[in-house]
């Protein structure tokens, strides 16, 4: 027996290591209070905030839906939780003072954990591109020497090695916590709850990375977690930034927070690690369960927009009947929307019909890719002919906005591949086209295929962000513009020729033919999503340009002066722009503001006609 247990009672016979280093903990921490503090990092750099998408809202604020489950877990223990989001007070304290620095969120979470004192402190982390952000708030922690730390999220259950290595935590908790960490905290804080013990609980004793031993099942989710939200300013988050595009799209001064239903998914998509992180299979929560924590939100804390995070949301179709009925019965009017892409082979009229009477403004469908093979190769489970019948059935819900997701740049695709994504995209013409660059996440089946390309590093790329490395001329033999369609079809193409294929698919598909700006009707729909978007892009002149155009079809001349006066600023203070509207043929429309609607589309439809013109000329010049 190990002279450091302090407790005799908490020896697992089973693993004596892990309570001998829980004994170590205990006298060095002193963990006798049970106070746990948890933590949500920043998710941008406050050495290079944007005053100006912070004012607008246009930073991304999304409430920590992961701590809020870990807290609800642990009601029924002797604990006392709280919650920091620093994410959230840093861009609210960013807002209130112009004096702030780049470690403000030190300022922030020394004083939260001087006021709370804490024994024992978790931190999260969602996404591997944020780890420059999470590793140092551990490293920040550690160093305090007054507590013990645990890290958890999906990007520690791929790098929980890593950060036990280097130092950053006393524990990595991997995958799903829900059972783990109250299990954990019985552990420490002897408290004799009678938790079962569940592996997946990572800790180095004496220069080994140890697991625990126990149950290697997925836990019970189905947990109110109204009391967990009285840790957060959830009404608030609305002043400081935006849930993500939909919520900017629906009104950016109405209160959001997220919602789930569902964990799993039925598909098994080859770049995607939900399959990995939570199983086979889905698992959900009830309607009753669902209800109160909408009730409650929607009552007591005025929240009126949510999003569902489910990788699967169509997957419990009864119970969302279900749901939608019961909303309707107790009359809590919301607005929702589904920024992860639903199924496409589940949606059908009558349920179209049922989420529009429910609130619903908009979702996205996960559609990836338009070439049969590397739709096989990612297994999509949707056909392209039920995709396009699906868009046929949108026609009829005009007041629903619904964008297609697309990815391109998978190991060894072809740009005659990538190709065939735009032609679909065009073709399936949906409100709104999210095209993205495929990212090497470990986790995912085609990781290995990143890492023959020796491509492991993941890209965060977005043009409006990255003008200076995109100015023509800094990388050689790259195509820009509609020169891209000079890319030889059957030819694999570097990640700077692949930033510019999908600039220039996304600019064709989303301004130029999107739908939306052809039909009178509709065209509110376009200056409200790309209004909300310009919000976090205000240097974007592209955006500008399209919203002088939308605007004047409109006929709200007003909103379109505004935007001209802003394209034209833009345009002239930046080489950047002035090269990208040189490329598209954009300069005609901006030499003479338009006073007309007929103007206007005069201008839309000359740059669609030089544009198609112009990549048939080159497609044509290279099959000759």
């Amino acid at each position: 027996m190990s002279e450091n247990i302090i407790d005799e009672n908490i020896i697992d016979p089973q693993d004596a290591s892990f309570s001998a280093y829980i004994g170590n903990l205990q006298k060095r921490f002193l963990l006798a209070n049970a106070r746990v503090l948890l933590v949500n990092p920043p998710h941008f750099d406050m050495a290079a905030l944007d005053t100006a998408i912070l004012h607008s809202n246009g930073y991304f604020v999304y409430p920590p839906m992961g701590l809020l489950y870990l807290a609800a877990s642990i009601e029924d223990m002797d604990i006392r939780a709280d919650i920091i989001d620093l994410n959230y007070e840093t861009l609210k304290w960013a807002k209130k003072t112009k004096n702030y620095s780049a470690d403000l969120w030190k300022e922030i979470l020394r004083n939260k954990i001087d006021g709370f004192s804490p024994s024992l402190v978790g931190v999260t982390c969602m996404f591997s591109n944020e780890r420059n952000l999470f590793e140092p708030v551990l490293d920040f922690l550690m160093k305090m020497e007054r507590f013990a730390i645990i890290a958890g999220g999906p990007h520690v259950s791929f790098e929980y090695k890593d950060l036990l290595d280097a130092g950053l935590c006393h524990f990595a908790l991997t995958k799903e916590c829900e059972h783990k960490f109250p299990y954990l905290l019985d552990r420490l804080f002897s408290l004799k709850a009678s938790k079962p013990p569940v592996s997946g609980i990572y800790y180095k004793d004496r220069g080994e990375i140890r697991e625990t031993s126990g149950c290697e099942g997925p836990p019970n989710f189905d947990i109110d977690i109204t009391n967990a939200y009285r840790l957060l300013e959830i009404e608030q988050y609305c002043r400081a930034g935006s849930l993500n595009q939909y919520s900017r799209y629906i009104g950016q001064e109405e209160s959001f927070t997220t919602l789930q239903m569902n964990r799993g998914c039925r598909g098994h998509c080859a770049f995607c690690t939900v399959h990995t992180l939570m199983g086979s299979g889905i698992r959900g929560r009830s309607v009753g369960t669902l209800i109160n924590e909408i009730r409650y939100l929607r009552n007591e804390r005025g929240v009126t927009v949510f999003d569902w995070v489910d990788d699967d949301l169509l997957s419990n179709r009864k119970g969302l009947l279900s749901l939608f009925a019961a909303l309707k019965r107790e009359g809590l009017e919301i607005k929702w929307h589904s920024n992860n892409g639903v199924m496409a082979s589940s949606l059908s009229e009558d349920l179209l019909a049922s989420m529009v009477e429910s609130g619903c403004a908009g979702f996205k469908i996960g559609i990836e890719s338009g070439n049969p093979e590397i739709r096989k190769k990612i297994r999509k489970p949707s056909s392209m002919d039920k995709l396009l019948e699906v868009s046929e059935s949108l026609n009829k819900f005009p007041e629903l906005f619904v964008a297609g997701n697309y990815i391109i740049g998978f190991p060894d695709e072809t740009f005659k591949q990538m190709l065939d994504t735009f032609a679909f995209a065009n073709k399936i013409n949906l409100d709104w086209s999210g095209f993205y660059i495929c990212q090497p996440l470990k986790g995912t089946d085609i990781y290995s295929g990143f890492e023959e390309l020796g491509l492991t590093k993941q890209t965060n790329y977005i043009p409006v962000r990255n003008q200076g490395d995109n100015l023509p001329g800094n990388v050689q033999d790259i195509y820009r513009g509609m020169d891209i369609f000079k890319i030889s079809h059957d030819s694999t193409i570097s990640q700077h020729q692949l930033q510019e294929v999908w600039f220039t698919f996304s600019i064709i598909t989303n301004f130029i033919n999107n739908k939306n700006l052809y039909k009178k009707e509709l065209v509110h729909k376009f200056t409200k999503w790309v209004s909300g978007a310009i919000n976090a892009y205000p240097s974007d002149a592209g955006m500008a340009f399209f919203l002088y155009l939308g605007f004047a079809l409109q006929g709200d001349f007003t909103a379109s002066s505004k935007y001209y006066k802003l394209t034209r600023a833009l345009y002239e203070g930046s080489a950047y722009w002035q090269s990208r509207f040189g490329q598209f043929a954009f300069l005609p429309g901006l030499q003479r503001q338009c006073n007309t609607v007929e103007e206007s589309y005069d201008v839309l439809v000359n740059i669609r006609q030089h544009t198609s013109c112009r990549q048939r000329h080159i497609v044509q010049r290279d099959e000759n």
